[in-house]
C-alpha cells in the first residue's frame, strides 16, 4: 500500500509539464517546497531556504527542466513515429558485416536473401583475407557475396536517424551482435590472438 502526497497546509500549489510543487513557509518561518514529478507519491526533493527568492529561483528552474524533458521526448516521440514510414533501406544482394568478440575481434558477413518492410531474411557467406594485410595473429577480410556457408534466418531491421540526417539500419544477429551493411569490396579488422 502507498502513502498518500505529503501537501503541506495552506500550501501553494504550482503545476507545470509532468511536475507539480508546493510552496509554504515551515514551522521556522523559512519559505519551503515540496516536488512530486509525475505520479509519484515519494517527492523529487523537499527543501527549505533562506529566502523565497531562492525557493522561487528553485521552483523556476524546475519548471524550466520539466518542461525541457517533456519536449524532448515529444521530439523523440515523433522521430519514432517518422521512422515508422521509412521503409526497409536494405533490400536483396544487400551485404552486412558483424564485428565482435573479447581478445579477439570475429567479423561475420551476410547477405540479404529476401526483404519486406521490417524484416530480413540473412544468409551467413563466407570470407576470404586480404592479400598483403597480414599482421601479428591478425589480418583484413572482405566478404564473398554469393557464397553462401549458413542457413536462411530471419531478423528485424531497426531503422534510426544520425546525426548527419541519414536513415542508418542495423539487424541483431545474436545476444551479442548486431550487423550493419557494408560495401563488397569493404575490408575489415580480424584478429585470432586469444
Amino acid at each position: 500500500m502507498t502513502s498518500p502526497r505529503y501537501i503541506p497546509e495552506g500550501s501553494t500549489k504550482v503545476e507545470g509539464e509532468g511536475v507539480v510543487m508546493y510552496c509554504y513557509d515551515n514551522r521556522r518561518g523559512h519559505p519551503s517546497v515540496i516536488c512530486y514529478g509525475g505520479k509519484r507519491n515519494k517527492p523529487d526533493y523537499h527543501y527549505c531556504y533562506m529566502t523565497s527568492e531562492q525557493r522561487d529561483k528553485r521552483v523556476q528552474d524546475t519548471l524550466d527542466a520539466y518542461k525541457a524533458r517533456a519536449e524532448r521526448l515529444a521530439a523523440q516521440k515523433a522521430e519514432k513515429e517518422a521512422l515508422k514510414k521509412v521503409p526497409n533501406p536494405l533490400k536483396v544482394g544487400d551485404l552486412l558485416y558483424s564485428s565482435w568478440g573479447y581478445d579477439q575481434t570475429n567479423v561475420d558477413y551476410y547477405q540479404v536473401v529476401k526483404a519486406t518492410k521490417r524484416a530480413v531474411w540473412l544468409r551467413k557467406v563466407a570470407s576470404e583475407q586480404v592479400e598483403g594485410t597480414e599482421g601479428f595473429m591478425s589480418c583484413q577480410v572482405r566478404p564473398c557475396k554469393d557464397q553462401f556457408c549458413g542457413e536462411p534466418q530471419i531478423k528485424r531491421v531497426s531503422v534510426s536517424l544520425g546525426s548527419d540526417g541519414k536513415v542508418h539500419c542495423s539487424v541483431k544477429v545474436s545476444s551479442c551482435a548486431y550487423a550493419s551493411p557494408c560495401e563488397p569490396d569493404s575490408k575489415h579488422y580480424c584478429s585470432w590472438y586469444a
